[in-house]
């Protein structure tokens, strides 16, 4: 997830603002990401340190704080799943912002409109 905002989307939208291209919602889509990306890495940190805790658990002597320990970890990692998914979207989103970027030109030479 670092590698798609700081080695595509950043470098994408100075790219297109360098070739005059209105890049506001490309910047708004990519500072959604960013912010998701945050939200991601937070929540992450937290499962891993409730898995470290249920660890150190001896859930014979404790079984009540386990099991609460380790549906605490599972809420976690749902939680995990719903951000991956918006950040899936939010790339796709992403994406079709910058195909919307090709020149008309390019896209009639594809299709076979512009035969000279």
């Amino acid at each position: 997830y670092e590698t798609i905002a700081s080695k595509f989307m950043d470098p994408m939208n100075t790219r297109a603002a360098d070739a005059g291209y209105n890049t506001t919602e490309m910047k708004k889509v990519a500072a959604s990401f960013k912010e998701q990306l945050s939200t991601f890495r937070k929540t992450y940190q937290q499962y891993k340190d409730t898995l470290k805790r249920t660890q150190t658990i001896k859930c014979k002597d404790q079984p009540v704080v386990f099991y609460d320990t380790v549906k605490l970890a599972e809420q976690y990692r749902l939680e995990l799943r719903t951000i991956t998914v918006e950040m899936g979207a939010i790339v796709t989103q992403y994406g079709e912002l910058v195909k919307a970027l090709r020149p008309p030109i390019v896209t009639a030479a594809k299709s076979g409109a512009n035969k000279e």
